[in-house]
């Protein structure tokens, strides 16, 4: 790529010239290079690879998420080395642990609710399968506490009351669908234990 001053007799320019050459601004200089037909690989390799993304596009957004399930995966995405929405960050997990024998699974309306003297109800939506687990600590990044969750068959709800909690601190929380066949996971959401 290369820099050019007063490209084209004038004070910028963008666009092709034939198949020969693309001018562009580029963080604020007016830049040339080669003209490049992209390549768009059609093998089943490549074709797989979009269907699993598509996959994860539609996982996304075919469920009904509350305002709080949005805001967890923005937390969780808040915790990623580069900046990310909440969406890229999903997408990413999905990706990592998605495959064709494993059933994706949304955990929605996870809630945390204050269970008194140092301890918090967790539960969240989701179908009767699998198993989940809550994950709980006093940081975004740093989860000691894994408490098996069990399936309420009167409120359609997994739950598990964590105790033993510091009062007057933040615990985050977040829930994830372990055992062979299944994975999902949550965004990750906060509570201050009284």
């Amino acid at each position: 790529m290369s820099k050019v001053i007063g490209p084209l007799g004038s004070f910028g320019a963008s666009g092709q010239i034939g198949k020969l050459h693309v001018f562009f601004p580029w963080k604020g200089l007016n830049v040339v290079r080669q003209y490049i037909v992209p390549s768009n690989p059609n093998t089943a390799l490549q074709q797989a690879a979009r269907q699993e993304f598509t996959d994860g596009v539609d996982s996304f957004h075919q469920v009904a998420w509350t305002a709080s399930d949005l805001a967890g995966f923005r937390l969780w995405a808040s915790t990623a080395n580069t900046p990310m929405s909440g969406f890229n960050r999903y997408m990413k997990q999905y990706i990592e642990d998605k495959n064709p024998l494993v059933a994706w699974r949304n955990p929605v309306d996870l809630l945390a609710a204050v269970n008194g003297a140092g301890g918090l109800v967790i539960s969240h939506a989701a179908a009767n399968q699998g198993d989940w687990d809550a994950r709980v600590g006093t940081s975004k990044l740093f989860f000691p506490t894994t408490a098996d969750m069990t399936f309420n068959v009167g409120t359609g709800r997994w739950e598990v009351t964590v105790a033993g909690l510091v009062v007057g601190v933040r615990h985050y929380v977040w829930v994830f669908q372990k055992g062979p066949g299944n994975v999902g996971r949550s965004g990750i959401i906060s509570q201050i234990v009284t």
